[in-house]
């Protein structure tokens, strides 16, 4: 079994993934994963001894994006991972008073949601990681990252609206049914 991890008020926590990969990051960045948000706020401001953390449904290239993502929202923006960037909460965008278009009888819902509009670096993210949206998504879902999902599900959402299955398949890599 791998040694504890030290953890103080602003300290770290030893992430291991699915296949073993070890990273370390900081309680804030930790915290954006919902899934482990309880237990870390649990340790408070005192400090204890704690295991590294096993993360078996997450391989270690898709856990190092996943902290990248994290480190960047607890770093660099104004924001929390859950508040869409048009909230208040956001002081480099500007918010705009929502003008609703007269509902016709028969509702098609927006897609992506108007508040699921990423950032320019969060563009970038998800054509960088285009290959692992899959896999991220999957991660996003099991860290329990909402922001996040909403991002991977609009982009796959927006890869796939208009082609017709065999492009699909090609896009995700899905084999033919047999």
């Amino acid at each position: 079994m791998a040694s504890p991890a030290k953890v103080t008020g602003g300290g770290k926590l030893i992430l291991i993934s699915g296949d073993g990969e070890r990273h370390e990051v900081s309680r804030e960045t930790a915290k954006i994963f919902r899934a482990l948000e309880t237990m870390i706020e649990s340790l408070g401001d005192k400090e204890e001894l704690v295991e590294p953390i096993p993360l078996p449904n997450v391989s270690g290239s898709v856990l190092g994006r996943m902290i990248a993502w994290s480190e960047h929202h607890v770093t660099t923006c104004s924001f929390s991972a859950e508040a869409p960037p048009s909230s208040p909460i956001n002081s480099e965008v500007p918010v705009q008073p929502v003008v609703r278009p007269k509902v016709p009888k028969r509702r098609q819902p927006q897609f992506p949601p108007p508040d699921v509009v990423p950032t320019a670096w969060e563009k970038d993210f998800l054509e960088r990681n285009r290959e692992d949206l899959y896999d991220l998504l999957l991660a996003a879902n099991y860290l329990d990252v909402k922001r996040l999902m909403d991002l991977l599900c609009a982009r796959v959402a927006d890869l796939i609206k208009g082609k017709d299955p065999a492009k699909i398949r090609k896009t995700f890599h899905v084999p033919e049914p047999s």
